[in-house]
């Protein structure tokens, strides 16, 4: 069987299996990533307004008045020991101040000091 040696038949060429087929695949796939980001874009990346909290007055409130007990201990460093005690009341007064405190009465202590 030595003779009966058949040519070998290069495979079927298409325009696809080239480098224009790959270029056009690189471009299918970016399209589509495109598309996605695009669709979940604010689920991905959530808007900063949404994140810092928008325009809560308790929220603004709190950061003013920690802000300014945090000044109020670096001009006077003894107070360090009460600042704690000083930043946990400030929710509690912010919410007296703006209306939402609910019950009217005498704060309650900071958690750690024995009621009176």
């Amino acid at each position: 069987m030595a003779g009966t040696d058949h040519p070998r038949r290069p495979p079927p060429h298409s325009a696809l299996d080239g480098p224009a087929g790959r270029i056009g695949a690189a471009l299918v796939l970016a399209l589509v990533v495109a598309a996605l980001l695009a669709i979940h874009w604010d689920d991905l990346f959530p808007p900063e307004t949404a994140a810092a909290g928008g325009d809560d007055p308790l929220a603004a409130c709190i950061a003013e008045r920690g802000a300014e007990i945090e000044a109020m201990i670096e001009q006077n460093p003894a107070m360090a020991g009460r600042r704690e005690m000083l930043l946990a009341s400030v929710p509690a007064m912010c919410a007296d101040q703006l209306g939402e405190g609910g019950s009217g009465g005498p704060p309650a202590p900071p958690p750690g000091l024995p009621a009176q």
